[in-house]
């Protein structure tokens, strides 16, 4: 059916004003082209339909998050899986004395599975034990992932299936970031060497050391601690940026290796928490809805077990990721990070300020011409009553214009954490004022 045909069938039995107006110009533009060349239908009619097919996708790719947003954050917390009868009795957790690795210790111990916690600190080891051996049993590995001695390992996976344990659980979580966001050679070479032992090489060989007793009873779970870090190049924190992406793919090409064995590897890639890792920012310290506390997300990310192999592990994280999907490209290649402090700071209020005042007077043309559309359909139509329509027109944009001006706020806030994060170390901070 052609662009005209459309418009006639929408002015004859449907009436509605706005949308026949629009069709209307639209058909009669396309008519003129037709006219100077008829062979341009074609092309025309080809260009519709690939508009009707991205807008399909784009539609049913929105809808699809939505499902496996809800499915994976929402449903998982009321139908729980059966841990220990699905992959085992046993987990080992490595980083186990602090933060998200402490907490899983304490979700895990509560969900019946026994636990191997893995950990530098004698002491804080020794206070982990006394307060779940109550609940489950307990055995502690000391093991300084900072090492580069092979025996290391031999000695961990010695001591962790030296009794022919069923350990079916394996959390490699222990990580390092910088102490403060600098460029790669003002960053000290033992800290770069730290990350590639301990996010990188540890992660490999905790998964060497289990994977052999998964491999033989044919079921086991491996969760590798990555970030959002990984989606985009993280100036100032690049190596610890890189070997989160290092972490992702050897997740993904490890979960597709060992499937057929029954042994499913989830990838956790969250956003900031506040943990001692992002002590760097006074802002990331204050538990919100946007970087929980590790219990929180704890709470949220255990839940995803089973139902998803890649998650952010949180909900707000999972919006923050669509949300970073949606920036422009251009966005990274006029990355704040690589200005002076005070352009980024300069910039920064400019971004939000203008937005700020750009969607209300968005909202405003918007009424405007809502207003003005419903007094010329009203010409064409005596029958309507063009204050009704007005105010139904004023709902729908208003609804749009205050969801966008929502999202502009979140993107923000989540931009104003990314930047103090990277700049904090050059004494970057927002005014009170901004949200």
């Amino acid at each position: 059916m052609s662009i005209e045909s459309v418009a006639e069938v929408l002015y004859k039995k449907k009436q509605r004003g706005r949308l026949y107006r629009y069709w209307s110009t639209m058909g009669f533009i396309f008519q003129i082209v037709r006219d100077i060349d008829p062979k341009l239908r074609v092309v025309i009619d080809t260009f519709t339909l690939l508009g009707l097919l991205y807008s399909t996708k784009l539609v049913f790719g929105l809808f699809l998050t939505a499902f496996n947003g809800f499915r994976v954050h929402l449903w998982s917390r009321v139908w729980k899986i059966d841990l220990r009868t699905r992959y085992g009795e046993w987990a080992v957790i490595t980083g186990a004395t602090d933060g998200i690795g402490l907490e899983y210790a304490r979700a895990l111990a509560k969900r019946g599975l026994s636990l191997i916690l893995v950990g530098r600190n004698e002491v804080k080891l020794a206070r982990v034990k006394t307060e779940l051996s109550g609940i489950t049993s307990v055995v502690t590995i000391v093991a300084d992932l900072n090492s580069d001695d092979p025996s290391l390992y031999e000695r961990i996976s010695t001591d962790i299936d030296g009794t022919n344990r069923d350990i079916g659980l394996l959390f490699n979580n222990a990580g390092v970031m910088y102490d403060s966001p600098n460029r790669f050679m003002d960053q000290p070479e033992d800290k770069v060497w730290q990350h590639v032992r301990v996010n990188i090489a540890a992660v490999l060989m905790m998964t060497r050391a289990v994977l052999p007793g998964m491999i033989k009873r044919r079921r086991g779970l491996i969760i590798n601690m990555s970030s959002i870090a990984a989606y985009k190049p993280l100036p100032l924190m690049g190596v610890y940026s890189a070997s989160k992406v290092f972490v992702e793919w050897f997740s993904k090409t490890l979960e597709i290796e060992y499937k057929s064995y029954n042994i499913e590897v989830q990838t956790l890639m969250p956003s900031y928490i506040s943990t001692k890792l992002t002590s760097f920012s006074d802002l990331l310290q204050k538990p919100s809805i946007a970087f929980p506390s590790a219990e929180t997300f704890t709470g949220n990310a255990i839940a995803t077990i089973g139902r998803s192999n890649n998650t952010t592990g949180y909900w707000s994280h999972g919006l923050q990721h669509f949300l970073t999907d949606c920036e422009p490209k251009a966005t990274d290649a006029m990355d704040l990070r690589k200005m002076p402090p005070e352009d980024q700071l300069n910039l920064c209020r400019k971004y939000f300020y203008i937005g700020f005042a750009c969607l209300p007077f968005l909202w405003l043309v918007n009424s405007v011409w809502f207003f003005r559309s419903a007094f010329l359909s009203a010409a064409d139509q005596p029958n309507r009553k063009p204050i009704q329509q007005y105010v139904i027109f004023s709902m729908i944009g208003t609804t749009v214009w205050t969801v966008a001006l929502i999202a502009w706020i979140t993107t923000f806030q989540l931009k104003r954490a990314e930047w103090e994060a990277t700049g904090d170390h050059l004494s970057f901070n927002i005014p009170r004022g901004i949200p």
